[in-house]
């Protein structure tokens, strides 16, 4: 409760960061990224979050993983 009366925290850096640690830890496909539903989830959270494409996200855990 402490950190919402705080306001929002949301950076995209963060929020990308924790959609690819979402992706590899929970081992999700990387198209759940494209999923309209989903996205429909994540902009009622925020209103314009910043959603990473699929072949973003790929990059992203090919660089983190020394791939």
């Amino acid at each position: 409760m402490e950190k919402f009366g705080a306001g929002c925290t949301y950076s995209h850096k963060g929020f990308q960061w924790l959609l690819m640690h979402w992706v590899v830890c929970k081992n999700r496909p990387y198209t759940i990224i494209d999923d309209e539903e989903l996205i429909e989830v994540f902009e009622s959270l925020h209103g314009l979050p910043i959603v990473p494409c699929m072949n973003t996200l790929t990059g992203d855990i090919k660089l983190t993983h020394g791939m």
